[in-house]
């Protein structure tokens, strides 16, 4: 299909990616499995991310008239593909504004382990400083700054202010009332105590009470504990309506610490009666991204980017198999026209699946598709690199991965209608790109767009009504 001009002008980085990933496919056959050294990664990585023009901006200000408590939360605006932030704080204004270097004069403290755009400050060693200032930086899973500091801001603190004693639900950034994927993904800024623990809890109704201390009579569902700040919902949550969710931290015991969040409204749209596309298959679908980012941050979706609208049917941790099994639960339900298939990544790093797995399962899913009167459209798997995968997730890859893919991507182009993904998304090695995907499984905003791209130049395979 052809595309505008108009259309190719916006799309000018994303067409790069393709002319050169075409160019590395034609040689696809000649690649090796020789892995990138760990200094290649970085290096490559480094050069797709750094803008010296980017840098944060404070959503959180702290002034006379409105001072930070002595354990306060410094929030600012996400930037994209950060892995995680390292905030400063200083006794004054650091010698440059928007620099990449730790003040050499003015420094007090710095961290690197805050995850995301928010951390719960402990101000109490610094409550003698005469002045007091914090800056944040966003950083690459590499250690390499993606951009500047943030212009250094003072902080106003009083000691007698009531300190926050509820997790900060992060909704920054994000749409006021968010449409979820099937499985919905929840996501806060954790207390500054590394020791607590969290649980979500999913209301049919608001709150009786709004930041009070035991579950609601509304509760529908709840986590398990996690010590994480981020919980997948393990229930596909199909039933159109309005619900509500919080988090609490709790003690070893499971009670309440301090009280709950605030009640975030979650929306679960009706279903049309003549659904146009609906995307199935495990986290590659299900959305999130450079390590920190979940389905819930939906620029890290692929069906964000796509020129007609699909419903996430996907859920982290699929395999193939595990897809087709819950096909009649969470597809035939939504009955949509067209299916978008993308199963088989984990697949390719368990060494106990094989290729003939994956292509039963995929068999299972077409099958499942025709009872139906849903049209399948399989997409290709895209590679993986797997010295990516093991640096951010510490697990190995099956050896066979490779020759797994050839195989497995061989038997969906035999099918009607498919959509070749695999040749856009290799480097010169033969591997996942990092600039697509720092983790080398997932998609960062970059990939996802690429694949949306692909996807959207083949929109001539969808039946309509």
């Amino acid at each position: 299909m052809k595309t505008s001009l108009k259309k190719i002008l916006l799309a000018g980085s994303v067409i790069l990616a393709l002319f050169l990933a075409v160019h590395f496919s034609s040689l696809n056959c000649l690649f090796s499995a020789q892995p990138n050294t760990q200094e290649t990664v970085a290096a490559e990585a480094a050069a797709v991310y750094y803008d010296a023009s980017v840098f944060p901006l404070p959503i959180t200000h702290y002034t006379q008239r409105h001072p930070a408590a002595a354990n306060s939360y410094l929030i600012w605006h996400r930037i994209p593909n950060a892995v995680y932030y390292e905030i400063e704080l200083l006794s004054g204004p650091p010698e440059e504004e928007h620099t990449i270097y730790l003040s050499q004069t003015q420094h007090l403290f710095s961290t690197k382990s805050v995850y995301t755009n928010g951390w719960q400050a402990d101000f109490t060693p610094y409550l003698n400083e005469p002045v007091l200032y914090w800056r944040v930086r966003a950083l690459d899973y590499f250690d390499h700054p993606i951009g500047a500091f943030s212009k250094a801001e003072r902080l106003y603190i009083d000691p007698e202010a009531a300190e926050p004693e509820k997790p900060l639900l992060n909704i920054y950034d994000r749409p006021k009332i968010p449409t979820q994927p099937l499985y919905p993904v929840y996501d806060w800024i954790p207390m500054h105590d590394p020791e607590v623990q969290y649980e979500v809890e999913l209301l049919s109704a608001p709150p009786e009470e709004e930041n009070n201390t035991k579950p609601s009579i509304h509760r529908i569902w709840h986590s398990e504990i996690t010590d994480m700040a981020s919980y997948y919902d393990d229930m596909p949550r199909n039933i159109p309506g309005k619900y509500w969710w919080r988090v609490r931290a709790v003690d070893p015991e499971g009670k309440t610490i301090g009280v709950y969040s605030d009640a975030q409204e979650m929306i679960v749209p009706q279903s049309e009666p003549l659904l146009l596309a609906a995307a199935f298959g495990d986290s590659i679908t299900h959305g999130g991204g450079a390590l920190s980012y979940s389905p819930a941050d939906q620029e890290y979706s692929y069906e964000t980017y796509l020129e007609f609208p699909a419903v996430n049917l996907g859920r982290s941790g699929d395999t193939a198999t595990m897809s087709a099994d819950r096909f009649e639960q969470d597809v035939v339900p939504f009955h949509p026209l067209n299916l978008l298939i993308l199963c088989g990544s984990n697949d390719l790093r368990d060494g106990s699946i094989s290729a003939a797995d994956t292509i039963a399962a995929l068999k299972r899913i077409q099958e499942a598709c025709e009872r139906n009167h849903i049209h399948p459209i399989f997409l290709t798997l895209m590679p993986i690199h797997p010295e990516n995968i093991y640096q951010a997730f510490h697990t190995e890859t099956d050896e066979s991965w490779r020759e797994k893919l050839n195989v497995i991507n061989a038997y969906i182009r035999t099918q009607p209608d498919y959509i070749d993904l695999e040749p856009y998304f290799y480097n010169s090695s033969g591997l996942l790109a990092t600039k697509y995907a720092t983790d080398g499984l997932h998609g960062d905003i970059r990939g996802k767009k690429l694949m949306a791209y692909i996807i959207n130049e083949h929109q001539d395979l969808l039946i309509h009504p």
